[in-house]
This record gives structure tokens, C-alpha cells and sequence, in this order.
């Protein structure tokens, strides 16, 4: 249960990729990555 909901809130502090605050800002980040790998 801890797990879920630490990956349900991710902390900017834990992870220093994630320079965006806002939730459609880091799915677009996500989504760049990935079509990075493609």
C-alpha cells in the first residue's frame, strides 16, 4: 500500500528528472521519453 501511493505522488525530490510540477507536464515529459526510445 506505501508502494502505491509513493507512485501515485511522485516528489520532485525523489526524482530529479522531474522538473515539472504540473500533472500534464509530466506525462508529456513521459511521452517524449518514450518516443525517444521508439
Amino acid at each position: 500500500m506505501a508502494a502505491k501511493t509513493i507512485a501515485a505522488a511522485p516528489s520532485p525530490r525523489t526524482s530529479p528528472d522531474a522538473t515539472a510540477q504540473d500533472p500534464a507536464d509530466l506525462l508529456a515529459n513521459t511521452l517524449s521519453q518514450l518516443e525517444a526510445l521508439l
